[in-house]
């Protein structure tokens, strides 16, 4: 195949790290909450009180102090009523789902007096009113939950208002000039790598993506995108006595389309957007444990077909993904750390590309924008420009 001389240019543009504390784990408590109020009680305003404590400590790393969610989903909003009504008529029922499933990181790890205890203060900062008689997991089935009304009752001052109802499609901006600024991500570490696992990718090691039987390079597997594994251990004798050995949920409640990339033992995966939220994660791919995960903030955007995705790539130390406001972002791929906007544009050879890039900074209208936009702060902490071969698979060539 003939070389073809052009040029790819990246500019990266590495934003000024503004993180903030985020503990989370993984979460599979699937309900978020509205308030609702409920005659005759079923637990007492001790009880309630007593659930504080424990949700405290054991529950809202993942769903949030004020009951607002995180890595969990929210345990106040519209959408526990529905929960309750569809899935959960009765304390019991929930006192069951929560007893056996949490906390995510060590199910069944509480007493049943605290399990009862929780599932009180959650019903009571939901706006059901207490009583006489505690919840107990004996009685818990007798308490009617779907009986009561679902009404828009105002939130408890301990309870955080609700978030509003997700969309795909987030509203335009107001038309003006000012580049529109998102919060920045969230980082948070869970643990090193397995086994200080090297994840930069090299060119190498993706051209011969067909005969590495140890990891998952790409979406597709290999520049053939045939997605087929060549590993033996699954059979067609076998495979019914699979059995499922770890879960991890991400908080996101939505279409997940993404292909996971496994590098040397650590998997990484990003989720579907939220609330204009979507998530980047790093998974031990043995066990399931996360390793780190980065919550990214999107600006508005449009869509036309659900909030997915198809996934990160991850090359040379850092894991790369699109987003739905049409930015390509890399992070660090050891610890989820940085937010790099990165750039590609194509040109005839470098002197086009350096007379390209001095001629877009000099540019009057983007000066004027620049300086519109960083009356609030700078945009960017360093500009760094590289030039890149297209590859025989690229369709530069």
């Amino acid at each position: 195949m003939q070389q073809d001389k052009r040029f790819g240019e990246r500019e990266v543009q590495q934003l000024i790290p503004r993180f903030v504390g985020f503990s989370v784990a993984a979460v599979l408590f699937g309900l978020t909450s509205s308030a609702s109020s409920a005659a005759g009680g079923g637990f007492t305003a001790a009880q309630a009180a007593n659930g504080a404590s424990t949700y405290s400590a054991d529950c809202s790393q993942c769903h949030g102090a004020q009951l607002e969610g995180g890595a969990g989903p929210a345990l106040s909003g519209a959408s526990f009523g529905k929960s309750i009504q569809a899935s959960y008529t009765t304390a019991g029922l929930l006192y069951d789902f929560v007893a056996k499933q949490m906390p995510a990181n060590n199910p069944g790890s509480l007493t049943q007096q605290q399990y009862a205890d929780v599932v009180a203060f959650v019903l009571q900062n939901n706006g059901f009113t207490p009583g006489a008689t505690a919840l107990t997991a004996q009685n818990a089935g007798a308490v009617n939950l779907a009986a009561a009304p679902v009404a828009a009752a105002p939130a408890p001052a301990t309870v955080a208002a609700a978030p509003a109802p997700a969309t795909t499609i987030a509203e335009a901006p107001a038309a003006n000039e000012e580049i529109v600024r998102a919060a920045p991500p969230v980082q948070h570490v869970f643990g090193p790598l397995p086994n200080n696992a090297d994840v930069s990718i090299t060119d190498a090691m993706l051209a011969g993506a067909a005969t590495d039987t140890g990891n998952w390079l790409m979406g597709g597997r290999t520049y053939a995108n045939d997605r087929y594994s060549p590993l033996t251990q699954i059979t067609s004798d076998n495979v019914a006595s699979l059995v499922p050995v770890a879960v991890a949920q991400t908080g996101i409640t939505a279409s997940f389309e993404a292909t996971p990339v496994v590098v040397n033992g650590v998997m990484y995966v990003s989720t579907p957007v939220v609330n204009s939220k979507m998530k980047v994660l790093a998974l031990n791919a043995a066990t399931g444990a996360r390793i780190w995960e980065t919550t990214y903030n999107l600006t508005p955007f449009k869509i036309c077909c659900g909030p997915v995705n198809r996934g990160v790539a991850v090359a040379y130390g850092n894991v790369y993904f699109l987003t739905l406001d049409n930015h390509l972002v890399s992070l660090d791929a050891k610890d989820g750390a940085g937010h790099t906007l990165v750039y590609m544009l194509a040109h005839a050879d470098r002197a086009a590309a350096t007379a390209s890039w001095a001629g877009f900074r000099s540019d009057p209208d983007w000066i004027s924008l620049k300086a519109t936009t960083e009356k609030n702060g700078a945009l960017t902490t360093k500009t760094v420009s590289m030039f890149l071969t297209p590859t025989d698979f690229s369709p530069l060539k």
